[in-house]
């Protein structure tokens, strides 16, 4: 793969901030980064600020603090949830709170398995407000740090100018996914950052790039497409260690007071059910309710997993191992995780992941070799409105319906249903782009320790 120079050479040749085919004016560019940066600010503002002080904040959190409270008292919070155990009064934390009761309202069914449990289950020891606030400082850091990563992935990052590597950080941090993680205290962010870190990692660290790995398939269905890549790479290693890490939590769970390896198996169980049916921005829950969408939906699926597993072959896939840092590799994660989000149950939160996909596109829209992958201003629409979708905050859409006279939809729904689109018209337009790519004259191999 012909290299695109060195960062100054490529600094000068996109001094107009040339993507996608067109060279766009330094005001231009400066305007519209200034317009991602208001969006950015404006974002993190309000997840802060709901994140601390309105009365759902940090709930989807709250379900790990809680059941927490009986890992730190030695009970298997799996057991705990499907007895209804209560936790043993009085609670002492270590901000020198002493509670007679507990909050439990907010308390849900905690989705993700138990090395993520475990791990979450150390903000137990904290009083609720002081916990949920030291999570949003945790997940504020990680969010900041999730986009460098993506660029840090790519295969030449060095080809990506200045302006191109802050308007992927500005999307991610504008995003209406990133702003609901963060109010709600998902666990989004973080597993999105051990799945860059482990692709990263994985050639230089395998232990380390393993460990990230396993903690993030505590929500498997987000960390799905690293799995896929790093096991289509073939990177035993990194993929047996993420399957120990897994194994060993679900073990140290069922090792607690009353727990079982029965049971804990019987509440994963349960998560699926819970969930399979549950509304979201997948495409299911955009369609109506039948058998008939449910076939639609599954027939697409499996035709595009097929499509995509006879491309995987041709590069040469499974029968070498594949650098991770080729178009190749990143094309194949980028598809499998919007797919992933379109086919099986998400929420919008979980659409975080597209910022691979504007990292990749940014990328794939620099010259190289000297050549443009020009897709013109239609291409360069076609982004911005995807940008628009993605970060268009819940008050819009409330002040849109009011004025067409639809005051008493519900914005929540209508934001899933618009990422829902939007993910569905990014997964065309990174198929296509993938279709296009090049079958290598010989099959990579691994880079050096530095990529």
């Amino acid at each position: 793969m012909a290299e695109g120079g060195t960062a100054g050479d490529l600094e000068n040749r996109h001094s107009a901030a040339g993507v996608m085919g067109i060279q766009i004016p330094r005001a231009a560019t400066a305007a519209a980064l200034a317009v991602l940066s208001a969006i950015a600010v404006h974002s993190l503002w309000l997840a802060v600020q709901h994140g601390l002080f309105a009365a759902w904040g940090g709930g989807d959190f709250h379900a790990y603090w809680y059941y927490g409270h009986f890992v730190r008292q030695g009970v298997s919070p799996y057991h705990a949830v499907l007895t209804g155990t209560d936790i043993a009064l009085p609670v002492t934390y270590l901000d020198g709170v002493t509670a007679q009761q507990v909050p439990a309202q907010l308390s849900m069914m905690p989705a993700n398995t138990a090395p993520m449990m475990l791990l979450l289950s150390l903000f137990s020891w904290l009083s609720w407000p002081v916990a949920k606030a030291a999570w949003l400082g945790c997940n504020v850091l990680f969010a900041l740090t999730v986009p460098w990563l993506a660029i840090r992935i790519l295969p030449d990052d060095s080809r990506l100018s200045a302006a191109s590597r802050a308007a992927i950080c500005l999307i991610f941090y504008g995003l209406y996914s990133t702003r609901v993680t963060l109010e709600m205290g998902q666990t989004t962010i973080v597993v999105l950052l051990l799945m860059l870190a482990s692709i990263r990692l994985a050639d230089r660290r395998w232990l380390l790039s393993g460990l990230c790995l396993g903690i993030a398939l505590s929500k498997y269905s987000l960390a799905f497409p690293a799995f896929v890549l790093l096991v289509g790479a073939r990177r035993g290693k990194v993929v047996l260690t993420s399957l120990a890490v897994q194994a060993a939590g679900m073990l140290g769970v069922s090792l607690l007071g009353s727990g079982r390896l029965r049971e804990t198996a019987e509440f994963y169980r349960g998560v699926l059910r819970v969930h399979a049916g549950q509304q979201g921005m997948h495409v299911l829950a955009q369609l109506p309710v039948g058998i008939v969408s449910n076939l639609a939906v599954g027939i697409c699926t499996i035709a595009i997993v097929v499509l995509l597993g006879i491309w995987a072959w041709r590069q040469g896939w499974m029968r070498n191992e594949v650098d991770l840092r080729t178009p190749a590799a990143l094309h194949l994660f980028n598809l499998v995780g919007l797919l992933t989000l379109l086919a099986i149950y998400h929420r919008g939160y979980d659409a975080a992941f597209v910022v691979v996909t504007f990292a990749l596109a940014l990328w794939e829209g620099a010259p190289l070799g000297g050549r443009s992958r020009a897709t013109g201003f239609a291409g360069l629409l076609f982004w911005a409105a995807a940008v628009l979708t993605l970060t268009l905050p819940t008050a819009v859409l409330r002040v849109i319906f009011a004025v067409f006279g639809a005051a008493g939809r519900d914005p929540v729904a209508a934001a899933e249903s618009l990422i829902s689109l939007t993910v569905l018209a990014l997964f065309g337009v990174s198929f296509y782009q993938m279709a296009v790519l090049r079958r290598p004259a010989r099959s990579a191999s691994r880079r050096s320790a530095d990529g």
